[in-house]
């Protein structure tokens, strides 16, 4: 197949190809010059354009294809358009042209939209293989966030905001999917984060599910019962740290409680470590000041568990159930 002179599309055209095709679309046009890029820190974000434009200029602004580098140059940027005053939508355009020259957005440095205040919505294209971490992290009004089918890894830093409620990934993902907006691995073996603002009171975590990553739940606002699969086995560092509603976490069948993993959960009222319980890590139950702790053995069986020194601060008594 002939590939198609780019230079014969216009600017939209070029990008829709983009958007639909990812890193095929290499495959359909004849680009002489297109170079990979990644979205960083030289390039200034929307909350930044009323020191460029003046207050009255940004509300008249509703597309932004380019951006203003710190050098005060013109460059390969973001597309952005507004959904209200002080309320944005980033979609990061997968293709951009700037001097006859192609860019394609592969991946966005880390810390780059970091306490990026205005953000509501994120779009992320199919190009982008590649988020460093906290890339959009503390963005305190950030609601949702679409995932193209290229990125390859996910933590649970790289969007954070007490006001996530969903994530929403492309079916085309090889390696993650959502369920309602809270993110797994493809394999739904690992449970990767669940939004801070989700606004359910109760989860029950899938059976396929046998990690809860670091940092999964933490932070988590309105989650008040959480009952885990019956195949979890591990929960990973602070995975429910500091979810200060948290009053019930069913553990089923956990056998690994990583460093921190219920830290600061002040209102959990009472926790049954069950049978199968192997290894209790450092300031797993730091400042849950009012849970009361229960084993579902016998004291003989509850002294053969790896238990760290600093693994009850509190130096709660243990009741035994057998």
């Amino acid at each position: 197949m002939e590939k198609l002179n780019p230079n014969l599309y216009t600017y939209d055209e070029l990008a829709d190809y983009a958007e639909t095709f990812g890193f095929d679309v290499r495959e359909i046009f004849d680009f002489k010059d297109i170079e990979d890029v990644k979205a960083t820190k030289n390039y200034l974000i929307l909350s930044d354009l009323e020191d460029i434009y003046g207050e009255q200029e940004r509300k008249n602004v509703e597309c932004i294809d380019i951006i203003i580098r710190k050098d005060n140059k013109q460059g390969p940027g973001y597309h952005y358009f507004t959904t209200g005053h002080y309320s944005y939508t980033l979609d990061i355009r997968p293709m951009y042209k700037y001097n006859q020259k192609y860019y394609r957005v592969v991946g966005i440095e880390a810390g780059t939209f970091y306490n990026s205040s205005y953000l509501t919505i994120v779009a992320i294209p199919d190009t982008v293989t590649d988020i460093g971490n906290r890339a959009f992290f503390e963005c305190e009004f950030l609601e949702s966030v679409y995932i193209g089918a290229g990125l390859k890894y996910i933590n649970s830093e790289m969007f954070k905001g007490k006001s996530l409620q969903r994530i929403k990934i492309s079916k085309k993902n090889p390696y993650y999917c959502d369920v309602d907006g809270v993110v797994y691995t493809k394999d739904m073996k690992t449970l990767v984060k669940y939004p801070e603002n989700k606004q359910d009171k109760e989860f029950v975590v899938p059976d396929t599910v046998e990690n809860i990553a670091d940092k999964a739940f933490h932070c988590v606002k309105n989650l008040e019962k959480v009952t885990l699969g019956k195949n979890t086995k591990k929960l990973g560092e602070a995975s429910f740290a500091e979810c200060k509603n948290l009053k019930v976490l069913n553990l089923v069948n956990v056998e690994y409680f990583a460093e921190g993993s219920i830290w600061g959960c002040e209102n959990l009222i009472e926790l049954i470590f069950p049978s199968t319980t192997k290894y209790i890590g450092k300031n797993t139950f730091k400042y849950c000041k009012n849970t009361v702790f229960k084993y579902d053995g016998t004291q003989t069986t509850w002294s053969l568990i790896f238990k760290n020194d600093d693994w009850n601060q509190e130096n709660k008594e243990i009741i035994f159930l057998k």
